[in-house]
């Protein structure tokens, strides 16, 4: 049974489906810069991931009602070839792997354009496919698609810079921390306290409920408190339950004190990525407000780190309170041994996981072991056979030696030259992984992991089961070439 990945989007209030092997990254929007004499179906130019490419009207080339800029939440960049155009949506969905054999005609002939040809069935509703292949060819970019309407868009700028011998760097400590959208700010919290990452679904309201709580989520057969970081972090919350509204963006962090056991969740809006923080870009205060007493400094932009047992602070005991308990299981009588048992879990970096996609086949590395994230890179070939490595790419601050997974897993060269690229620490220093792309963390139960008989030449030390797939969880010291200094 062949089945297609794809993107899940809206726009204009259409449910779109976009092929999910041309998308490159998603961006928060960028600002545009007009084109003089641009063409009709390009918005202007905008600069993402280092480079500058065309901003599409899609809604315009699709027919669809006219929006305002400032609806859009996310910049999907896809490539045909070495065209590669950035399209904004007003909302990212899921992504979602569908039999090839459902996606057919849409229903709904008026809708049956040249680029909307086909549709299909996800998550409860119909989406239509975005033929983006023969948009493309139908929108060409270069010089010759262009000449009727005089304008002409740049070749992309970036190149590669000369690389210098760079020093290795002094091994440090760094901390996993995940990215959250509160409203209109940006939060890091370190991942350690992190126990699950859920989606808040069929949230249901307490009646009577401080302003602060969300309501209660079914998980594992259990209720689980969901409480506001909006409201937490706000101290002029008003006295009054409002109803919360969820997207399909928003989260929830199971969070698991393991001195007591105590479990709740905190609610936010999304979670646009991970970072690895080294102890000399964050930076603590005296005094604590609303559970941040701890800012990082990156790229030149403030973060404050949230530390949930510290944001819920005094509310603790109406976090247990407010559980429903079973009738001979209440938090206040829990056995030691659970306490125990909790405590060991949360401090398990090893059922931690960041999933990637390469080509149709799934993987997982330990968390542990990565240190940040870029949505794109550039490879430049490395002499002398590399080391072992397949090219150097320019991560910002540093050039690191990165390894193709993709050509690595599959032996075939891929056609895309600017993957996502993972970076992890090896020896002390910073070494890469392009992969297809990166999908999310993941926290496997011991019960989901079946360890792998010792194979000194395979890559590969366990199986997950995650949601419904199966995943293999690859060996880095294995799968990454020893550094040599």
């Amino acid at each position: 049974m062949e089945h297609i990945e794809y993107l899940l989007a809206t726009l204009s209030g259409t449910r779109l489906a976009l092929p999910l092997d041309l998308v490159l990254s998603v961006n928060e929007p960028a600002p545009i810069t007009p084109l003089p004499f641009c063409p009709r179906h390009v918005q202007g130019l905008v600069f993402v991931q280092d480079r500058v490419m065309p901003l599409m009207d899609l809604a315009g080339l699709l027919g669809l009602p006219a929006r305002s800029p400032a609806s859009a939440t996310s910049l999907v960049i896809l490539a045909n070839g070495d065209d590669v155009r950035a399209l904004e949506v007003d909302h990212v969905v899921a992504m979602v792997a569908v039999d090839a054999a459902t996606v057919q005609t849409p229903a709904e002939p008026e809708k049956a354009t040249a680029f909307l040809a086909q549709r299909l069935s996800a998550r409860g509703e119909n989406w239509l496919v975005l033929d983006y292949v023969r948009l493309a060819t139908d929108t060409r970019m270069d010089a010759e698609g262009l000449i009727e309407d005089g304008a002409l868009v740049p070749a992309d700028p970036v190149g590669l810079a000369d690389l210098e011998e760079r020093t290795e760097e002094t091994a440090v400590d760094r901390i996993a921390h995940l990215l959250i959208d509160i409203g209109a700010d940006r939060f890091a919290l370190p991942t350690a306290i992190i126990s699950e990452v859920l989606e808040p679904v069929d949230l249901r309201h307490m009646p009577a409920a401080p302003a602060w709580v969300a309501g209660l989520m079914q998980h594992q057969e259990t209720p689980l408190l969901v409480v506001r970081a909006d409201a937490l972090l706000s101290p002029d919350t008003p006295a009054d339950h409002v109803a919360v509204t969820t997207t399909a963006d928003s989260i929830a962090l199971r969070i698991l004190d393991p001195a007591t056991g105590r479990a709740f969740a905190l609610l936010a809006d999304r979670a646009p990525g991970l970072l690895s923080l080294s102890p000399d870009e964050i930076f603590s205060t005296d005094d604590a407000i609303a559970g941040i007493s701890r800012y990082a400094v990156v790229d030149e932009r403030i973060l404050a780190i949230i530390e949930p047992l510290a944001l819920v602070g005094e509310r603790l005991a109406d976090v247990e309170r407010l559980t429903p308990q079973g009738q001979h299981h209440g938090l206040a009588q829990m056995p030691m041994p659970d306490v125990a048992a909790a405590r060991t879990a949360a401090a398990r970096p090893g059922y931690r996981f960041l999933t990637l996609r390469i080509r149709d086949e799934f993987f997982a590395i330990d968390l542990d072991r990565v240190d940040s994230i870029l949505s794109t890179v550039r490879l430049s070939p490395l002499p002398d056979g590399g080391n072992g490595f397949d090219g150097l790419a320019d991560a910002g601050d540093k050039v690191v030696p990165v390894l193709d997974l993709r050509r690595r897993l599959t032996g075939q060269p891929s056609p895309d030259d600017t993957p996502p690229c993972v970076l992890l620490q090896l020896e002390g220093s910073t070494a890469g992984l392009a992969v297809d792309q990166v999908l999310r963390i993941e926290d496997v139960a011991a019960e989901d992991l079946d360890e792998v008989a010792e194979q000194s030449g395979l890559p590969v030390h366990a199986v997950a089961r995650v949601r419904d797939r199966l995943m293999a969880v690859l060996t880095l010291d294995r799968l990454l070439p020893r550094r040599i200094h």
